[in-house]
């Protein structure tokens, strides 16, 4: 297994992190990987939403009629009259 070595945590953090890790009656070490892995999970769950949301969006607009004219050809359009 891999180890994790964090260095020059505040004393108030490492006191409230032993009293949470107490709490849940958790070493030190079991705390911070928890937590680990609830971040992890945590994130995996908001990336797939995100994705979700994306497909879901790029579905809504795939049925949407395009313009007859791209931007650019706007913008030279513009760029011309002016």
């Amino acid at each position: 297994m891999a180890n994790i070595l964090v260095r020059d945590i505040p004393e108030d953090v490492y006191t409230q992190f032993a009293r949470v890790a107490q709490q849940d009656k958790r070493s030190i070490p079991g705390e911070v990987l928890y937590l680990i892995e609830q971040e992890i999970a945590c994130r995996s769950a908001r990336m797939q939403s995100s994705r979700q949301v994306l497909d879901e969006l790029a579905a809504e607009l795939a049925t949407r009629p395009r313009l007859p004219v791209t931007a650019a050809e706007l913008v030279h359009e513009v760029r011309e009259e002016g």
